[in-house]
């Protein structure tokens, strides 16, 4: 083939609107138009073919616009490997297809292994995930900033927080709460109409034009705003249009919560990894490794609500994740409420002469204590000491007073 014929020559690197790649070779396709072999120089795909007109207009690499599927490159497996345990087939069945891919197949859920409505491979990846009756029912931008929120209270750079928080006084929730140097915070994960997006609406009049309304009018965001400036309380707003790790670790560094705390450590490729698991399912894992566990441990755990913990092992337990009935865990919890309160005996030893003494309850240390201490406890300081030093204080003027506890059978022992 006479390369005279041809605009572009072998060896030529051409930029061409989205186009960028090196001409490997001319050829003619099959209508007898001019064509060339190309190495894309942003993905690297070597394979494809591009006719000259299609170079002129600027036309992008097949691989880059997800037009064909090459391994390594542009499959599944490569760019989005959570989806991979979606598939039937595994990682045969994902690496033939792109994560923007139209064509329809049967997905399994990994956690209870059902098999779900058949939905495209690209649907799959903009839901992250399938819809299945064990899912979490939590969003996937919730979800990145819950395990944000684990990774800062593991690496103790906030003292608390708790997702789904309500004030008592008002009937508002909000997607995350957090504490810091004894300061107190709330985080709002905005995400397309309704939070900093507009709302198109028709006119009902004949001509059909838009009418737009700006964020601002949206009551719940208004009423939230309020109350938190009531109360003196940061909100922090975080902007998750799109429903993209990337995006919102984006938004997230954006926003004040990056000057608040310092987020320069953190392991992102954790929190996103996490944001793709499902939650009832380690909230299940929890109750089944911890039989005797309540819903409070749970909550202390998770930092998820007590009525969240208790629809998720409702959730487990149909789908025998673990074992869990809620009337006989009310009769349990209130059981043990009566042993582990107030209730408990306390032996009190003296270090120097070894001698012994026994109070029947908290309660009746309490009133008594006095007589053998210089400073008595009041009940908020004896609370505050045993919960800090696990139901035992040390050596508090020559005495070391201990706490029993009674377990369900009633049987007092030592923590």
């Amino acid at each position: 083939m006479k390369q005279e014929n041809y605009k572009y020559r072998i060896g030529d690197e051409i930029k061409s609107g989205n186009f960028h790649g090196i001409i490997l070779d001319t050829r003619r396709n099959k209508d007898g138009r001019k064509s060339y072999k190309y190495k894309c120089l942003k993905c690297g795909y070597d394979q494809g073919e591009k006719t000259e007109i299609s170079i002129e207009k600027g036309f992008g690499c097949l691989c880059c616009a997800n037009r064909v599927v090459v391994k390594g490159i542009n499959d599944i497996p490569t760019t989005d490997p959570w989806m991979v345990k979606f598939f039937q087939g595994g990682y045969e069945e994902a690496s033939k297809y792109s994560r923007s891919c139209g064509k329809l197949i049967t997905p399994i859920c990994p956690y209870c292994g059902r098999t779900v409505t058949r939905q495209t491979v690209n649907s799959l990846y903009r839901h992250n995930g399938v819809s299945c009756v064990c899912k979490d029912g939590i969003s996937f931008p919730n979800k990145v900033i819950y395990f944000l929120m684990e990774q800062l209270l593991k690496h103790n750079k906030i003292s608390h927080f708790q997702r789904e928080y309500r004030i008592p006084s008002h009937s508002k929730w909000f997607d995350m709460y957090f504490e810091k140097n004894q300061n107190k915070y709330f985080i709002e994960m905005d995400g397309g109409i309704g939070h900093g997006d507009v709302i198109k609406k028709h006119q009902k009049n004949k001509d059909k034009n838009f009418k737009f309304y700006p964020v601002s009018m949206f009551r719940n965001d208004v009423i939230k705003d309020r109350i938190t400036e009531e109360m003196q309380i940061p909100l922090i707003r975080i902007d998750c249009y799109y429903s993209d790790f990337s995006y919102i670790k984006t938004q997230i560094l954006r926003s004040d919560l990056n000057y608040i705390v310092n987020l320069q450590d953190i392991d992102w490729d954790a929190v996103e990894e996490c944001s793709y698991s499902n939650l009832v399912k380690k909230v299940c894992e929890f109750k089944k490794e911890n039989p005797e566990a309540f819903v409070k441990d749970a909550v202390s755990k998770f930092h998820l609500s007590a009525e969240t913990i208790r629809t998720y092992w409702d959730r487990g337990n149909r789908l025998g994740w673990c074992q869990f009935d809620r009337e006989s865990e009310h009769t349990r919890s209130r059981h043990a409420r009566t042993y582990y309160g107030q209730s408990c005996p306390i032996i009190m030893t003296n270090t120097a002469t070894g001698a012994i003494f026994s109070f029947d309850s908290v309660a009746d240390f309490i009133r008594k204590n006095d007589q053998y201490f210089s400073i008595p406890l009041t009940r908020k300081r004896v609370q505050n000491l045993f919960k800090k030093n696990n139901d035992s204080i040390e050596n508090y003027e020559g005495y070391t007073i201990q706490k029993l506890r009674r377990n369900c059978d009633g049987v007092c022992k030592s923590r």
